[in-house]
């Protein structure tokens, strides 16, 4: 991971409650306002991927990962609507960071065509000659539209992979990028207990100004976001096991209800994806 951040502020010591409860420090940089987490440069980023209990490439067949299927189906559902006319006017598209290729099977048409990118995993469906392993193996100026559904806190060379990213997309090119948002209610209700920190795996933090800030940097503007109201439902119940509640479920429920409607005032949703076009 290359650190070119600060460590002005030490925000939080937070754990890795999916692999073995490890602490890692959070740090925030006063001139981005970026949150970093602190790795130690021998530490196998991959390892911290274990599809057993890592819910996204889960397999398992339990209740929950049943409805977090469910609710994922719903969410590209709603994702394809808010997107509609960047999608309709998208000849081409990247899948970033596609890992069990969920939303690029959902995606994939005779009428659109989409490639796949992930360093870490790559779905069985998805055929060779439309998958990539690294950013600089995709072809420059090829893509309409980009999409980042929650990879870019994954990266470890952060501005290097939106500025790699700016060179794969058409002059009128879009990018969409969702994010967790470190500033929102549940957030401030969890502390370092947010599952949406999962450290080491993300290693970046983002609040709405930050996002838009390092994203500017890079040449892109911020059209316009939507907030991903399920997934203050989902971070909120994993904070509550965090927290070791009784009542994860109820808790998840009533503080990802209250975070979407505070954030509906604030701006700072526990979840957005943000819609940014090349600067011209």
């Amino acid at each position: 991971m290359e650190q070119i951040y600060k460590r002005d502020i030490l925000v939080f010591k937070a754990k890795d409650y999916i692999k073995n409860n490890e602490e890692f420090s959070i740090y925030k940089d006063s001139s981005s306002g970026i949150l970093w987490t602190d790795v130690p440069d021998h530490l196998s980023h991959k390892s911290y991927y274990d599809p057993l209990k890592y819910t996204p490439h889960s397999e398992s067949n339990s209740l929950f990962q049943r409805v977090y299927k469910i609710t994922q189906k719903l969410m590209f559902y709603y994702k394809r609507l808010l997107l509609g006319r960047e999608i309709i006017n998208s000849k081409r598209t990247l899948d970033f960071g596609s890992g069990d290729g969920a939303f690029f099977k959902f995606m994939s048409s005779s009428s659109f065509k989409i490639d796949a990118l992930d360093p870490l995993f790559k779905a069985i469906h998805i055929e060779q000659k439309n998958f990539y392993t690294k950013i600089e193996e995709v072809p420059d100026n090829q893509y309409d539209m980009v999409f980042m559904w929650h990879s870019l806190e994954h990266v470890q060379d952060l501005v290097n992979t939106i500025n790699e990213v700016y060179k794969k997309l058409t002059d009128s090119g879009t990018l969409v990028v969702a994010v967790p948002n470190h500033k929102s209610f549940d957030a401030s209700c969890y502390k370092e207990n947010w599952a949406a920190l999962d450290v080491p795996r993300h290693l970046w933090h983002f609040s709405t100004n930050s996002i838009k800030k390092i994203m500017f940097q890079s040449g892109f503007k911020a059209k316009r976001s939507f907030p991903l109201l399920f997934d203050a439902h989902y971070i909120s119940y994993l904070s509550a096991k965090n927290n070791k509640s009784c009542l994860p479920v109820l808790s998840g429920i009533f503080i990802g209800a209250l975070s979407n409607f505070i954030g509906l005032f604030s701006g700072e949703f526990s979840s957005a994806a943000y819609v940014f076009k090349k600067i011209s």
